[in-house]
């Protein structure tokens, strides 16, 4: 072996050292590193992980079966010469069902037999028929990671083997997303694949019940189902972490999950009982993310001594008071369509460290929303807010008493870090209205981030807003700099989203050519 002037051995004397070097790389950038040198050349052709992540359906035509001819190509290459494949990435389009679905199914079966198989991740787009996934999936001996994702498809469907041969006592993490699998199937899996530690189940159909039990070793498990009137069922999984579940409604019976302590659910049915339930059954709770699509109660009142992170999202106009007794919670946010009443009564005097409120507005806002809002950002040192207009629906003006809620909020919120601003299908009542003028009342955010209307492109209502109230208009009178927020508003700069600056400064955006603007505010 070539040695350095110290003795030590030459990068390009280590091939696992230049292996780990090109994997890191974009596929095409490390290509090119074949060219370096004679080592290089030799890491690229015997590289274990092969990345074959070009979308078929983005080449031309006749672009098509060259590509299909590469991947299989290498594919013979290094089974021909038995070099090991680690890790297979491929993507495939069932387009032309004959040709491209025979040289998946082909493809597939050679590589997951293999011993040297460690991780097998396939992105299968089911555009023109339905594609069977081959028996052998599941048989290598050491994979320890499946990841299987089809295309969304009312018709066709990515079909799970029904007589699967399942070898893969070593696997650990399975995700599956778009894959219509048996009831049995999946308990097989479960049955055999004792070691596996993270389990995701995305958008899956062909079962309606689905038993999570003895996996010892189970850390993450995420269940997203669309399928109405699913059961799941978990039990012994000692050593269960984070547990995310999203149903249609989806009927959830458990077992003692005492060291749960990153919790989701969403379109689940909640009510007072099942917040019971909670507490009982994840005693060690830190994280807990809730979807409220399902909540019909004014009130939402929770108590959780070792809860650190709540996050409510989906909420609808009904929710309008949220309390929570948690000592160590230290994040909160909250999406809605409407803002509630907060209470955080057990937390220590200096707050929250953060909170952020995402609205979802369609329906005229009043003075009270505004208030409420303003004593929400006293609760915490750092606050986001995200502020989505819809005006599908034509609705009135805002009638907001500028004077009346200056009295009331007293002074705005400073420490507010960014706004994020968007409207959907709005021609223009919003930038006209006195929204801004409200909102700038009870806080003064030091960076505002815009996007074009996502219906109407050519519209960036907020950019329009600063030319003219700020570019355009002069303030005359006291009175009126007392009511008009840009009199508090000593500059401010303009920049693209990545924050560079524009060309014509804010001009630029107001016709939508920039995707995001970003304003950072200088307040008086």
């Amino acid at each position: 072996m070539a040695e350095g002037m110290s003795g030590s051995p030459l990068l390009e004397d280590i091939p696992e050292l230049l292996h780990r070097i090109q994997m890191r790389l974009p596929v095409k950038e490390a290509a090119r590193t074949s060219v370096l040198s004679k080592s290089w050349l030799h890491a690229w052709s015997t590289i274990p992980t092969l990345r074959f992540l070009q979308a078929t359906m983005s080449l031309r035509k006749e672009q098509k079966p060259e590509h299909l001819k590469v991947i299989d190509h290498t594919l013979k290459k290094y089974l021909h010469n038995n070099i090991p494949i680690e890790r297979l990435y491929l993507m495939i389009d069932t387009e032309n069902q004959e040709y491209s679905s025979s040289l998946a199914e082909k493809w597939i079966t050679s590589v997951a037999t293999k011993s040297c198989l460690k991780q097998l991740s396939i992105l299968i787009m089911v555009t023109s028929a339905s594609f069977s996934l081959p028996d052998d999936i599941l048989s290598g001996k050491n994979l320890t990671k499946l990841r299987v994702t089809g295309s969304f498809s009312k018709i066709h469907s990515l079909l799970m083997t029904t007589h699967p041969v399942i070898n893969s006592v070593s696997l650990r993490k399975l995700h599956l997303k778009h894959v219509h699998i048996s009831e049995q199937v999946i308990h097989e899996i479960f049955s055999t694949c004792k070691l596996l530690v993270d389990v995701e189940l995305f958008h899956c159909k062909g079962f309606d019940t689905i038993k999570i039990k003895n996996l010892g070793f189970l850390n993450n498990l995420q269940i997203d189902s669309y399928e109405r009137n699913r059961i799941l069922e978990i039990n012994e999984v000692p050593n269960l972490s984070f547990f995310w579940c999203v149903g249609n409604p989806l009927s959830v019976n458990m077992g003692s999950l005492e060291k749960v302590t990153h919790l989701s659910f969403g379109d689940v049915f909640m009510d007072e009982a099942f917040l019971d339930m909670m507490k009982l059954k994840f005693p060690l709770l830190e994280s807990l993310t809730l979807y409220m699509r399902l909540w019909n109660f004014e009130s939402f009142h929770f108590t959780c001594a070792s809860l650190k992170r709540l996050s409510l999202l989906g909420c609808s106009l009904r929710l309008i008071n949220v309390q929570v007794n948690a000592p160590k919670l230290h994040s909160f946010c909250f999406e809605g369509q409407t803002m509630p009443s907060l209470m955080f009564p057990a937390v220590a005097n200096s707050g929250l460290k953060k909170i952020k409120l995402g609205m979802y507005l369609s329906n005229p806002v009043d003075t009270s929303f505004f208030l409420k809002m303003r004593n929400a950002l006293e609760l915490s040192i750092e606050r986001e807010i995200g502020i989505t207009m819809t005006n599908i629906v034509i609705v009135p003006p805002f009638e907001v008493d500028i004077i009346n809620l200056r009295k009331m909020a007293k002074f705005p919120a400073l420490d507010v870090k960014r706004l994020l601003f968007k409207t959907i299908g709005d021609e223009g009542l919003w930038e006209s209205s006195p929204f801004f003028d409200a909102f700038f009342t009870i806080c003064h955010p030091k960076k505002i981030i815009t996007k074009p209307d996502k219906m109407f492109q050519h519209h960036n209502h907020f950019c329009k807003l600063m030319v003219r109230e700020v570019m355009e208009k002069k303030n005359t009178g006291k009175a009126e700099e007392y009511l008009n927020w840009p009199y508090y508003l000593k500059g401010f700069e303009v920049k693209s989203e990545k924050e560079k600056s524009l060309p014509d400064g804010l001009r630029t955006s107001l016709d939508g050519s920039s995707r995001h603007s970003v304003f950072k505010l200088n307040w008086r």
